[in-house]
């Protein structure tokens, strides 16, 4: 620590009586320390039980032919766990898209003559604060927090390395798949016993995205962890695709409702919930989120 600024204080939380201190009256960046006062000061708010929601919703009515003459709306209530199974009660991503097919099809749903929407609106659409480095936002620590949050708003990308330093290496796939967005690869391999030194690149709602450094050369691996630039978009194409293969088809596109505020006709009116999609209690999102220090979360 001799090069380094750093300090401390520990004080009794019944007394006031500081115990400790070291460098106390210097300012310093309390980084994820901060995470603590995000953290009590949501559970003093909404309390240790409370569950956020994610609904299924359509604005429309259901033919004698099982025709949906509306729109599939997925409605996001903020649920940073939705889609990722990190806690118990949370559901994977795999078994997410398998439970909101399994809902449309018991609402008597067969195919949708309309668009599949994610309605993000809970939060505002400025996902990452103005001054965020872009060495960070394209990666999963830096992963924005949206109305609809799903997967934690991350990927993993796979590449096979080439057999020599410096050598090209071929991108191969996303998990999950985000075959909507563009990849360009910029990475090469590294040096024998190297560390992965790649980083993504991107903005938010961005639909390109850059992969550039290196990483080390063997077999095909999911290297960099992404993050999702635009989450509810991603929803709405991975519930669109999941329909699809159930044999649910959809006229119309995925989209969103930030995309949507240009062309409202898409919209039908008021919708129905036929499904809610609940989180895990806060006190152990709140868990979670301070003992991995889990950015998107907080």
């Amino acid at each position: 620590m001799k090069h380094a600024a750093w300090g401390f204080a520990v004080q009794d939380v019944e007394t006031g009586e500081y115990i400790a201190l070291h460098n106390a009256d210097k300012s310093f960046r309390p980084a994820s320390a901060l995470k603590t006062i995000t953290t009590a000061t949501v559970m003093s708010l909404l309390g240790d039980s409370f569950t956020y929601k994610t609904e299924l919703r359509h604005d429309g009515f259901i033919d004698k032919h099982g025709v949906l003459q509306g729109n599939l709306i997925i409605k996001g209530g903020g649920d940073p766990t939705l889609g990722y199974k990190r806690i118990t009660c949370s559901q994977s991503y795999d078994k997410l898209m398998k439970t909101w097919t399994d809902a449309v099809k018991e609402a008597g749903i067969d195919s949708i003559n309309g668009n599949i929407i994610a309605d993000e609106r809970f939060f505002e659409y400025a996902t990452v604060p103005r001054n965020w480095l872009w060495e960070d936002m394209g990666n999963y620590y830096g992963a924005g927090a949206s109305g609809l949050t799903i997967h934690e708003n991350q990927y993993n990308l796979v590449f096979n390395p080439g057999k020599k330093q410096g050598a090209p290496t071929e991108f191969q796939y996303t998990i999950p798949e985000l075959n909507h967005i563009t990849f360009r690869n910029e990475v090469v391999t590294g040096a024998r016993r190297s560390f992965d030194d790649a980083y993504v690149y991107t903005a938010p709602y961005s639909d390109e995205i850059f992969m550039r450094g290196s990483v080390p050369p063997g077999k095909p691996k999911g290297y960099i962890k992404g993050a999702i630039p635009d989450p509810p978009l991603f929803a709405s194409y991975s519930l669109k695709k999941e329909l699809a293969e159930k044999g649910i088809g959809s006229s119309g596109e995925f989209t969103s409702f930030r995309l949507l505020e240009r062309d409202h006709s898409m919209l039908n009116g008021e919708a129905k919930t036929i499904h809610t999609t609940n989180s895990p209690l806060l006190k152990d999102i709140v868990t979670w989120t301070n003992k991995k220090s889990l950015n998107l979360h907080c």
